[in-house]
């Protein structure tokens, strides 16, 4: 969903609680300052840069030193590419 111009996703049901402020939504793109519309998706080929502080779920993509990984199982402030058997699968 999109609010205040950034997009956020929902981990669960939810009713009332404001994007941003809720550990139910999971900031998936920041509103940029360069007057560039919030809806425009951009290069389709390009995930999203990952953050520590997000929470990320099986199939998520993000990118990380410029290689795109894939969540394989729920993960919060894993780096991708440091673990051999951690929760992030080069792309």
């Amino acid at each position: 969903m999109s609010y205040d111009g950034s997009e956020y996703r929902a981990l669960w049901w939810t009713q009332g609680e404001t994007p941003g402020s809720a550990q139910v939504w999971v900031l998936v793109s920041a509103c940029g300052d360069d007057g560039s519309d919030p809806g425009d998706p951009g290069d389709p080929g390009t995930a999203p840069a990952w953050s520590s502080t997000a929470v990320y779920t099986a199939g998520d993509l993000v990118s990380y030193q410029g290689v795109t990984y894939k969540a394989l199982w729920w993960t919060q402030g894993d780096v991708p590419g440091t673990a051999q058997w951690g929760p992030w699968a080069q792309q």
